[in-house]
């Protein structure tokens, strides 16, 4: 099987469904104008781009999004996403926060606001993804049986279950997070 598979055709394919998930995701926004997603910068004609698009979800007032809560409606739809900080903790501490860095904030997210340069001068990446375990990020991949019925499914599962219920994810989020640090291991 994999060997009737044409790689530069896989290749070009991967590259249409991250694309067009990518521009699609950007074009989101919550009913106050607020983007949904943050998602790094790729040019749409980079032949690099690869399978995985790493996203932060915001909330209406652009807090982050716990990615748990991301998760929890994907799967409820029988959306496959890998969440949380990756593989690899300090990898994924390092992307968010080359992301909070570049994007920036609303300043919503008190302990960024005071630890962020703290904690990557000291390394004490474990104390800071204990205490922020809800600012993961959601990776949505693109693979050979990814078709246009996938990305529809996927955007109809944010239109509907996130998106059209602005209140109810402000306040899911704001519950979350006031629940205080989980440890890092159980995020």
């Amino acid at each position: 099987y994999i060997e009737a598979v044409n790689v530069d055709d896989l290749n070009k394919h991967i590259q249409f469904f991250s694309a067009m998930i990518e521009h699609r995701l950007r074009n989101l926004h919550w009913p106050n104008g607020m983007p949904l997603v943050k998602i790094p910068t790729i040019d749409s004609n980079d032949e690099s781009r690869g399978p995985v698009i790493p996203v932060l979800f915001l909330t209406p007032s652009g807090s982050l999004l716990p990615h748990k809560i991301v998760e929890r409606m994907f799967v409820k739809k029988g959306i496959c996403a890998r969440t949380g900080c990756f593989c690899n903790p300090g990898s994924g501490l390092q992307m968010l926060f080359s992301f909070l860095e570049t994007f920036g904030h609303s300043g919503q997210d008190d302990f960024v606001d005071k630890h962020m340069m703290a904690l990557k001068e000291t390394n004490r990446v474990e104390e800071f993804l204990t205490a922020n375990a809800h600012q993961g990020m959601v990776r949505i991949s693109v693979g050979l049986p990814t078709n246009t019925a996938d990305v529809n499914a996927l955007i109809d599962c944010i239109k509907e279950d996130i998106l059209a219920k602005p209140f109810e994810i402000e306040r899911m989020s704001n519950v979350y997070k006031a629940k205080g640090p989980v440890p890092y291991s159980k995020c």
